[in-house]
């Protein structure tokens, strides 16, 4: 993977006029597309090499998110898959040892599945494939766009423009990496 181009004309670091939401938007959105292009076919490659479609994939996603056992027809609901569909995938997970399946003790009707420590190993061997290669994209980026982007995200992510409790974490978020020599060098 190469580098990214350095512009001839950097783009100036005071604009002329504020962009709009949707042009910021726009832009936000271009730039995940470009992560998500890169840090996305990794993820991808690494699946290629398991016993997983990318349906039993987003089951095992889906199931990480829970912290408790979660009824079939509940799962099949959060992953937009039909109950048949979601039996099936969860049977091949079952078998691979990657989520647990049981009668709900209340209604031995219901069943009910949740991720084992292999399934959540498997996910965060995934997960370290992906983060490995978003570092690698923002190793690649000039040293004072890197310290910009990370200021600008740090003070959206916690400036309190939303109502996420404090320390509130997303599931998936990338955890710091070790500082490289390089990366210290720059404080970055």
């Amino acid at each position: 993977m190469g580098g990214f181009p350095v512009p001839s004309n950097p783009v100036p670091t005071t604009p002329q006029r504020a962009p709009s939401p949707e042009e910021t938007s726009a832009m936000l959105f271009d730039f995940m597309a470009h992560l998500g292009c890169i840090s996305d076919a990794r993820a991808l490659d690494s699946i290629m090499h398991t016993e997983l479609s990318l349906s039993h994939f987003r089951v095992l996603m889906q199931l990480r998110l829970y912290a408790h056992p979660v009824p079939l027809h509940e799962l099949a609901e959060a992953t937009s898959l039909s109950l048949a569909s979601t039996g099936r995938n969860v049977d091949k997970l079952v078998h691979l040892g990657l989520v647990d399946r049981r009668e709900d003790p209340r209604d031995r009707r219901v069943k009910l599945v949740s991720v084992t420590e292999k399934g959540r190993h498997e996910l965060d061997e995934m997960s370290g494939r992906r983060d490995d290669a978003v570092r690698e994209i923002l190793r690649q980026l000039p040293v004072d766009l890197r310290v910009g982007l990370h200021q600008s995200l740090d003070a959206i992510v916690n400036g309190g423009f939303w109502d996420c409790p404090p320390g509130a974490s997303h599931p998936t978020r990338i955890p710091p990496a070790r500082n490289t020599d390089t990366e210290s060098e720059h404080g970055v």
